[in-house]
């Protein structure tokens, strides 16, 4: 009786929920930016918790983004140059980092300050988008953990560089009331965090060559620190402006 009791405690204290979903752009910087020349551009979404009556929030943040893709064609038949498949190749890094956040619980405009520790998956993966032969639907897609040069042969997609790293950092926002609804308040969220990213091995775009029938990879290796602006949707239970 006194654990339950004490659950429900702790269930009460705990708890104003918090969601959020924005749109991202990353910049590279120091070594990251000498190798990576463009930004990335992708999507976070945010779930956690604020202590009531606290301004501690503690959460969880899963990130996407993309820093590079081209596409290439293979031949289908060396017979027949006008048969091919088209692949494209995708950079990407996918993160998950643990927040804790200082915020402002109650009003109409909400500052705060973040703190985020995690991963970071770098990822460079090539697939089939379109194929001659496939049927009337005319794509397919594919995912195998295989060298790119047997992947070419065999007429599948793969894997070509992935690594996984620590990812770290501060980062500061503002949350603006807009209504609230259906017992929920609608924030837009917009913030800028710099992420410092331990060394990673990873590729930039152009970085798989492909000639006279063999694929070479320049892969690179350095920290992937990066400086983050989002801005997005947030949501919120349980608070009065």
């Amino acid at each position: 009786m006194l654990a339950a009791s004490l659950v429900m405690d702790v269930s009460a204290q705990l708890l104003s929920p918090h969601w959020s979903i924005q749109g991202g752009v990353a910049v590279p910087q120091g070594e990251f930016a000498e190798n990576i020349d463009r930004q990335g551009v992708g999507l976070s979404m945010f779930a956690g918790a604020q202590l009531r009556n606290t301004p501690v929030i503690l959460g969880l943040e899963g990130s996407i983004y993309e820093y590079g893709r081209e596409y290439f064609h293979v031949s289908i038949d060396p017979l027949v140059s006008d048969v091919t498949d088209r692949y494209e190749t995708a950079n990407s890094f996918i993160s998950a980092h643990f927040v804790t956040r200082l915020q402002r619980p109650k009003g109409s405009v909400m500052p705060y300050a973040e703190g985020l520790l995690g991963l970071k998956y770098m990822v460079t993966e090539t697939q089939l988008v379109t194929c001659d032969l496939c049927g009337a639907s005319g794509t397919k897609t594919y995912r195998f953990e295989k060298p790119l040069e047997e992947a070419v042969r065999l007429g599948v997609p793969g894997i070509n560089q992935e690594d996984v790293s620590f990812s770290y950092g501060l980062g500061a926002g503002v949350m603006v009331l807009v209504a609230p609804a259906f017992g929920t308040n609608i924030h837009v969220n917009a913030g800028v965090r710099y992420l410092l990213g331990a060394p990673s091995e990873y590729l930039e775009e152009g970085a798989i060559t492909r000639a006279d029938g063999k694929v070479t990879y320049d892969v690179i290796r350095s920290r992937t620190d990066m400086l983050v602006s989002t801005l997005g949707v947030s949501f919120t239970l349980w608070q009065t402006h």
